[in-house]
């Protein structure tokens, strides 16, 4: 019924707006679209498009040099200084309640399980012995390929993605293959999948299709409608399951968690995560906020079947002059009843977000005693560098919340957020601020090479991007990113990785497109592309393209597209499916506008002359934070880089994208790092007690689990990703590597 009034709404506006106003035909049409959804999806992106047309040429017509108008920074400047969201009262604080998987025994999730702590009890592997662990069997995939998801063990098998588009079930005492379940889409259980114990079947999302497979064979089963469902997009995170619930968070342009009967894959219910009620802009101007996507995943309270879902950045993209307002459902944790669907509370870490600071990583839920009273908490890290310590039923802080007056916008028509988060507690775990003292100190050239490149640019305390101006900023890749923490609940202490390391970011002028709604490669677009660059083009998780046929070649295209540039992924089409997307893409007529437009220039890393990150090291860190008081307990450069300590420069540390893994006995588990290790630290200070050399870098976190009495530790080791986006010396590969005590 939603859809069926959002359609409503669309047509009553493409009526308005062509002076029509044929509220009777709009009706007709959304009481047809709820009864035959699939015919009229293809009018509806007609329609859609109509409407945006209009809307802009209408805009442009009526919209007064003043809604361009520029912030007055002298009338910010008069506002105070700080604010700040109190903390939540002590009588008002969730007291603690077990969970059923209190033993914390099983790796059932590849979060470690619902509350997504990566926490055992294990603990035949301990401190005292850690350093004789080594390897007990190596699987080597048959294709190269970042693998991004932690294995699962079930039904005495440890099952996990592979680079083929495939899901695997190995042996876990030897590695050997029990079954392969092949062909289920682009990148099956991207990030994760989970097994259900009561139905003997293994979940996962691949696009936009949840699946369930029999954990003995691999083959699709009898629940969940025939082992699939459609979603309402594409979901790259592991579902969740809460009695006979099943949980997917879906990714696209209208980003929404769902509800599937587990045995007869019924729809219980879809949440969007943006709200409804969006504030419009000066002159009554519609929001076209987009965004919020759950690529960073969710946890669950599974006493009290809660979910809680992290969003990303609102779009487009450091751009939010047609997104008025903090842009509600963005940068935030999200809590939804999995009873019902109702929308508990909405947490927002940055309002109007201008610099893609998404919250990268589910939550941990776990416990911490206050004031003598155990409490149950939401601990989230985000790229900023923060620990969002929040009440589990009330969304409200453990500790005050403190805001800092924030610098206004030069972009025309810019309404940035008046405060920003400015945290005492918890004490933020990674640099938040670049300046010129931050440049980097390893030696004067590498000073030197980067102080160049700082000429003309900008940088400061939350400064918005600019045209025709870099701003040098901590945080588009951490901070924390995407495998997020590890928790260990006896104790209330959180152990997160994290990056500092300056990004450069740019706005260009835009040229509006108008494409032709009718080429072929439109629907190449819509089921390759419009997943992340939306399906107007106008961006999402990916930039704005709606101007790329205009000032790219065709041959620059399809290397972007085959190959993959920066955070993009390689696109696999076929030479019939690459000319009509080439096609598409510059089709239509350009179109001018009297009010400047901006989109994102493309991302860069500051790097010095050698490659290294332009900012002080340590570039990577390793931390424990005591959430009780809100404090780091200890911090230690994570990762090396041999060549500078042959030179004498230690505690460098490196960018990482593994994750972590802690269990009852004291350790601390983790890789990621350039160097293409995997670490034991003694979780209590730090010190480091163990490492191995990998065939490449670890690629998501590691897991561990016990068979026929022995504890294995296995992490994917894969390469890619991230880290070989800006470093083309990073290999991509094939591990998946498994320690065990002799």
């Amino acid at each position: 019924m939603a859809s069926a009034i959002r359609r409503l709404f669309q047509w009553k506006t493409l009526a308005f707006a062509l002076g029509i106003g044929s509220l009777l035909a709009a009706i007709v049409y959304a009481t047809l679209a709820v009864f035959f959804p699939d015919i009229f999806d293809g009018v509806n992106r007609i329609a859609h498009r109509q409407i945006v047309a209009v809307q802009d040429y209408y805009y442009d017509r009526r919209t007064s040099e003043s809604e361009f108008a520029l912030e007055d920074p002298v009338e910010r400047a008069s506002l105070p200084l700080y604010r700040t969201i109190p903390a939540l009262a002590a009588e008002k604080r969730t007291p603690h309640i077990a969970q059923p998987e209190a033993n914390y025994q099983t790796w059932h999730r590849s979060t470690g399980g619902a509350a997504a702590l990566r926490y055992s009890s294990l603990d035949e592997v301990s401190p005292e012995n850690v350093a004789q662990l080594d390897v007990a069997w190596t699987y080597e995939d048959q294709e190269n390929g970042n693998v991004q998801a932690t294995p699962i063990f079930a039904a005495d098998r440890l099952i996990f993605p592979t680079a083929r588009n495939s899901i695997i079930a190995i042996d876990p005492g030897t590695g050997e293959p029990q079954w392969e379940a092949k062909a289920y889409g682009p990148e099956p259980a991207k990030r994760g999948l989970i097994f259900s114990e009561s139905h003997n079947a293994v979940f996962f999302a691949s696009g936009a299709n949840l699946h369930a497979i029999a954990v003995d064979t691999g083959e699709p089963t009898s629940i969940l409608d025939g082992g699939k469902v459609r979603l309402s997009g594409v979901a790259k995170v592991a579902p969740a399951i809460c009695g006979d619930t099943v949980v997917s968070a879906n990714t696209g342009e209208n980003p929404a968690l769902q509800a599937f009967d587990i045995d007869t894959g019924d729809l219980l219910w879809s949440t969007e995560l943006i709200p409804d009620d969006l504030p419009t802009g000066t002159g009554g101007r519609p929001s076209k906020q987009a965004g919020a996507n759950p690529w960073g995943g969710f946890s669950v309270d599974q006493a009290r079947c809660i979910a809680f879902v992290s969003t990303g950045n609102p779009g487009p993209v450091l751009v939010g002059v047609e997104r008025p307002g903090p842009n509600p459902g963005s940068s935030s944790v999200i809590a939804i009843d999995i009873a019902t669907g109702e929308t508990l509370w909405r947490f927002q870490e940055i309002a109007h977000d201008l610099w893609d600071l998404d919250i990268p990583a589910a939550s941990v839920l776990t416990s911490i005693t206050l004031d003598g009273q155990k409490i149950d908490v939401v601990a989230t890290p985000t790229k900023q560098g923060n620990m969002l310590l929040l009440d589990r039923l009330s969304g409200q802080p453990i500790f005050d919340w403190r805001l800092r007056r924030a610098p206004t916008s030069t972009v025309p028509g810019e309404r940035t957020a008046t405060y920003q988060p400015d945290p005492i507690l918890p004490v933020p775990f990674a640099r938040q601020v670049f300046s010129q003292d931050e440049v980097t100190d390893i030696g004067e050239e590498n000073r030197a090479s980067v102080l160049a490149q700082l000429s003309n640019s900008l940088f400061g305390f939350f400064t918005p991007p600019s045209p025709n101006q870099d701003l040098v900023f901590y945080g588009l890749h951490g901070g924390a990113e995407w495998p997020g923490a590890a928790a260990d609940p006896s104790d209330g202490s959180v152990f997160i990785a994290a990056n500092n390391v300056p990004s450069i970011l740019g706005l260009v002028p835009e040229q509006k497109v108008m494409l032709d709604s009718t080429h072929l490669g439109r629907t190449v677009y819509e089921q390759n592309c419009a997943s992340c660059h939306g399906s107007e083009l106008g961006g999402g998780v990916g930039p704005n393209i709606q101007d790329a046929g205009y000032r790219m070649s065709d041959e620059a295209l399809t290397s972007i597209i085959l190959k993959g540039q920066q955070a993009m992924p390689a696109v696999h089409l076929d030479d019939q499916q690459l000319q009509q997307v080439l096609g598409y893409l510059s089709s239509g007529t350009a179109t001018g506008s009297k009010f400047p437009r901006y989109r994102r220039a493309e991302y860069r890393r500051l790097y010095d002359v050698e490659g290294f990150p332009g900012s002080k090291p340590p570039w990577g860190t390793l931390s424990r934070i005591n959430l009780a008081t809100g404090k780091i307990d200890w911090q230690i450069p994570f990762g090396r880089h041999l060549a500078l300590e042959q030179r004498g420069i230690d505690g460098t540390g490196t960018e990482n994208f593994g994750g972590l893994l802690t269990t009852a006995s004291g350790l601390l588990f983790a890789s990621g790092t350039k160097d293409k290790r995997i670490y034991a630290f003694d979780s209590a200070n730090g010190t480091e007690l163990w490492s191995h050399q990998l065939p490449y870098i670890g690629s998501a976190p590691p897991m561990t689990y016990s068979y026929n009495g022995e504890q294995y530790v296995v992490i994917p080791a894969t390469g890619g990703g991230t880290l070989a986006i800006y470093d083309d010396r990073v290999e991509t590969g094939n591990a998946f590597i498994a320690f065990k005590l002799p």
